[in-house]
């Protein structure tokens, strides 16, 4: 991802190799430091670039580190969606789960849409249960077969803060090669 706005973020990039079986690994390229950073597991909870959306929001868990449930159905945006709990396992008594850093969220609403499968809206809730967080995407496009939202939306309940983050250009399926996601390509200003 590279961030051509606002002018004082031009040229930042941000790239994440998500895993199945282990922490994703992600970092930033900061030009005014001339440098990549690798954003450490401690720091996945915290504040992307200064937004409402966390390291996490940007590439969350696996689906298999959370126990679901549907509890329901309802519109959004005109659109209906199936409402599913996601509970991670941190907080749900698994076993296996037992020992390990507690994630950064105890449960999420997700609002799927019936027809795309997007997640349309989301409720995020804190380490007590409470409500801390909503999502909303929004301008949702099918591009080359894939759909993606391109206003993403999040809302820091206790501050009433909110970023918007506008897509401005994107292609899938372009031919990159496995190398192009590198640190190395993460310094070549887009």
């Amino acid at each position: 991802m590279y961030f051509r706005k606002p002018k004082a973020d031009k040229g930042t990039a941000f790239l994440t190799w998500e895993h199945k079986d282990k922490d994703d690994d992600q970092w930033l390229y900061l030009p005014a430091l001339k440098r990549v950073r690798r954003i450490s597991a401690t720091e996945k909870h915290k504040s992307f670039m200064g937004t409402d959306f966390s390291y996490n929001d940007m590439a969350p868990p696996h689906p298999d580190e959370f126990v679901h449930r549907l509890i329901g159905e309802e519109k959004v945006d005109e659109k209906d969606c199936y409402l599913v709990e996601s509970m991670h396992k941190t907080y749900s008594g698994d076993a296996a789960y037992k020992n390990k850093k507690k994630y950064q969220y105890s449960k999420m609403i997700s609002y799927i849409c019936k027809d795309t499968y997007m997640l349309i809206k989301g409720k995020f809730f804190d380490n007590k249960g409470r409500e801390s967080k909503k999502y909303h995407a929004r301008d949702i496009r099918n591009i080359d077969g894939i759909w993606t939202a391109m206003i993403l939306e999040m809302e820091k309940l206790k501050t009433g803060h909110r970023t918007v983050l506008t897509v401005s250009d994107i292609r899938y399926n372009t031919g990159l090669k496995d190398s192009f996601f590198s640190q190395r390509e993460l310094k070549k200003s887009r």
